[in-house]
């Protein structure tokens, strides 16, 4: 299937939230449908936290009042500083947000997630489960049930190796 989750997860979602906070700024307004429009004038500049590892996920924005900036990727960071800037601070390292539900994920990592984010595995469990149950738009148009580990059995079924590679591309650089 195809992975759209920046869009739907974060992109969306993100504009979604900019249009309201604008809006209760009076920097936007709502028009009779609902839609809510920009001022002219107005120009947002939204700062993205992916470093040099990432780079090759940038993008200019598609709206013509927001400007994208990537910080991390000015200074040169790589993931090693961040989390060395992180130590220094005494800030103990923690999973990374990536989301609980991408099929990519190493092994290695949701083990990670089973042991220390719970919460995080049960919502994971239960999207596998909603793949195969009709809850999913996504799996709507698939033509074979879906599974977020490639052994394609349910996700409490699965015996997690850390040393397995993943087949599918994530080498553990998405830390959004």
């Amino acid at each position: 299937m195809k992975r759209q989750c920046t869009s739907e997860y974060k992109i969306v979602p993100i504009d979604r939230e900019l249009r309201i906070m604008l809006l209760e700024m009076n920097l936007a307004k709502q028009d009779k449908r609902g839609a809510i429009r920009i001022k002219k004038g107005v120009w947002v500049e939204t700062w993205i936290g992916y470093s040099v590892d990432e780079a090759t996920r940038m993008k200019p924005s598609r709206l013509k009042w927001q400007d994208m900036r990537y910080p991390l990727i000015e200074q040169r960071w790589t993931i090693v500083n961040v989390l060395a800037q992180l130590e220094a601070w005494g800030v103990e390292p923690y999973l990374s947000s990536n989301c609980r539900k991408c099929p990519v994920i190493s092994e290695r990592r949701q083990i990670e997630m089973k042991v220390h984010d719970p919460a995080g595995w049960e919502n994971r469990v239960q999207f596998d489960h909603d793949l195969r149950n009709g809850n999913l738009r996504i799996a709507e148009s698939a033509m074979a049930d879906l599974y977020v580990h490639p052994d394609l059995i349910p996700l409490e079924e699965v015996e997690l190796d850390p040393n397995r590679k993943s087949l599918l591309g994530c080498h553990g650089s998405c830390f959004t």
